[in-house]
């Protein structure tokens, strides 16, 4: 089997004279940038606690998410910076200088390409092999087990 996969861009013109290609991730730049955000994602879900009604609602602390806010700003730049960075030419500098529309627009296509749809699906494909081989060693050890 004989599998093509061609990088995806999307081009964003930003103005007149200027535009940028935004690609996929490398490898190792895009394992880095999941590390980030698994990290993010945990620093915010810490928030959230059940109700103890029962119900299986949640509330979150005021106070709580208040204190965060510093955080949670630093590790959205973050994130964004490594996501934008190294799926676009520009450096550090030059998306500093963007406009917010500009720089909504990069950080959009930077998004689509490197955490879309057809990205998390690959993955759920790779998820649901890996538990299927889980499961036929699962079944293969039961089944070589004595019984008495």
């Amino acid at each position: 089997m004989i599998t093509s996969i061609k990088q995806k861009t999307i081009s964003i013109e930003l103005s007149d004279d200027q535009k940028v290609v935004v690609r996929r991730m490398p490898w190792k730049a895009a394992v880095e940038l999941l590390k980030k955000l698994s990290g993010h994602i945990g620093s915010v879900s810490d928030l959230v606690k059940p109700t103890e009604d029962g119900s299986g609602a949640s509330k979150v602390s005021v106070s709580a998410v208040i204190a965060k806010i510093p955080d949670l700003i630093m590790g959205a730049e973050d994130l964004v910076q490594h996501l934008v960075l190294n799926s676009t030419s520009l450096n550090k500098e030059a998306f500093d200088a963007l406009d917010l529309a500009q720089a909504s627009a990069v950080i959009e296509a930077a998004v689509e390409l490197n955490l879309g749809d057809e990205l998390k699906n690959s993955w759920a494909g790779i998820a649901e092999k890996i538990r299927a081989l889980s499961a036929m060693k699962t079944k293969s050890t039961a089944s070589a087990t004595p019984t008495s």
